[in-house]
């Protein structure tokens, strides 16, 4: 962000990127979190792109680098340099990421944020909270009361 006011940020680095990313006929939120972290992807490699499918497909499981790695016949530093060459972000990161996306979906479908969070793999309500608050900025109880209200169309879950 170039600009803020209070706790919000203002005026993204790639912020025409990012709008026109979302004008696209097929809008996939993880291409453009990817892109706003880390630009445009380089080539793609099939099985980063089946273990992102996989951590999406069950925001729940705590997947291990060490295991995935081993399974795909890489060194876990190699698998998480591709990780996040590909994905824009940490193995660790991504994962979260999900869940709050998860989470987010939940409260937007009108369950209880506590229940989605749960659902979607945060140990605890205090862990999702203290997640939200370092990812967005402010708690996800103060972004709801300011009657903010989250769009994430009609991607699937």
């Amino acid at each position: 962000m170039r600009d803020s006011v209070g706790p919000f940020g203002l005026a993204h680095r790639r912020e025409r990127e990012l709008v026109d990313l979302c004008r696209a006929a097929v809008v996939d939120p993880d291409r453009i979190y990817a892109r706003a972290i880390a630009g445009p992807a380089s080539v793609t490699d099939p099985r980063i792109e089946r273990v992102a499918a996989t951590i999406r497909s069950d925001p729940a499981h705590a997947f291990r680098a060490d295991h995935i790695a081993a399974n795909l016949g890489l060194s876990t530093t190699h698998f998480l340099r591709l990780f996040s060459r590909q994905c824009g972000t940490t193995f660790r990161g991504y994962q979260r990421w999900n869940r709050m996306i998860h989470t987010v979906r939940g409260a937007v479908a009108g369950q209880d944020l506590t229940r989605s969070a749960l659902d979607a793999g945060f140990a605890t309500p205090s862990h999702f909270s203290e997640t939200f608050r370092d990812m967005i900025g402010l708690s996800a109880t103060r972004m709801l009361r300011a009657g903010i209200s989250f769009d994430l169309g009609n991607s699937p879950a």
